[in-house]
């Protein structure tokens, strides 16, 4: 996946942030090919550079899920001065597109329409609603000194949509070990944006606002463009999203050696934010 990450994966400082919006996110796809999951306790864990199958897409050229039926979408966003941007968002009910706040939130510009690439088509959006609390910030206990907190947001649809939403996983924590399926509409390894991809990514820290997953060139990582994508946890018949794709290091350009931040959509801050803009949406 890509990042637009606009600046903001892996971060130096809160200038320094990769956003993943302007770049759209991409999964870089490397190393292990299809094997399967694994324990994610297990050192020698075999992370896999795609998981189409996750969501019930169809699996093409190995990395590339089609987006007939799938719950993960494309935004496009068209600021007031002309600038737009892409990133990428989840169906969690028939009507409601979790992404990420700063998506919206891009140098202070304001945001003047939402355009939602859908099972092919493209949908307007009637609204959206950032986390109140969103900011950037410095904070030490995050891999390069900073990042986005709280940064999550809602986009309504203009219509409802009979594509099965995409299920939160609240009743069951994230875990140091569990394997995270990635997807997103951003820069690949080619520097193409606009599929949608996926691959696998595995998570190593569970801070209180953020999941962190290293990139060390095996499975794949999130990139410009990937911001908003979720990340999503299988774990027995428990299958949702556990967060979505935030910030990264710049100056690593998505490859080896990055670290992926992702929104903790199991933070009690973010839950309730999402929850209380989108009631009715799917929940575990």
């Amino acid at each position: 996946m890509g990042s637009s990450k606009m600046s903001a994966r892996k971060v130096v400082s809160p200038s320094a942030l990769s956003l993943r919006a302007l770049a759209s996110v991409v999964i870089f796809l490397f190393g292990v090919g299809c094997s399967g999951g694994g324990d994610g306790g297990d050192s020698d864990v075999s992370l896999r550079t795609d998981a189409c199958d996750v969501i019930g897409a169809k699996i093409i050229n190995g990395a590339e899920c089609s987006t007939a039926r799938s719950a993960v979408v494309g935004l496009n966003i068209s600021y007031s001065d002309g600038v737009r941007a892409s990133c990428s968002g989840t169906l969690i009910s028939n009507q409601h597109v979790l992404t990420a706040a700063h998506c919206f939130d891009e140098f202070g510009r304001d945001v003047r329409s939402i355009s939602v690439s859908l099972a092919g088509e493209t949908v307007s959006a009637s609204g959206f609603v950032v986390h109140p609390n969103f900011s950037i910030r410095s904070d030490d206990s995050l891999p390069g000194g900073a990042g986005f907190f709280n940064d999550a947001a809602v986009v309504r649809l203009a219509q409802t949509t009979s594509i099965a939403p995409v299920p939160l996983l609240l009743s069951r924590p994230t875990q140091a070990g569990d394997i995270i399926a990635i997807f997103g509409f951003g820069l690949d390894e080619n520097n193409s944006r606009g599929r949608l991809e996926s691959g696998e990514m595995l998570v190593t820290e569970i801070l209180p606002n953020h999941l962190v997953a290293p990139f060390n060139g095996e499975g794949s990582n999130t990139c410009q463009g990937d911001s908003g994508g979720p990340a999503i946890v299988e774990a027995g018949a428990l299958t949702g999203i556990v967060g979505l794709t935030s910030s990264g290091d710049p100056g690593s350009n998505c490859r080896e050696g990055d670290i992926s931040l992702f929104a903790n959509i199991q933070a009690p801050s973010i839950s309730r934010f999402i929850l209380d803009v989108a009631p009715n949406a799917a929940r575990l």
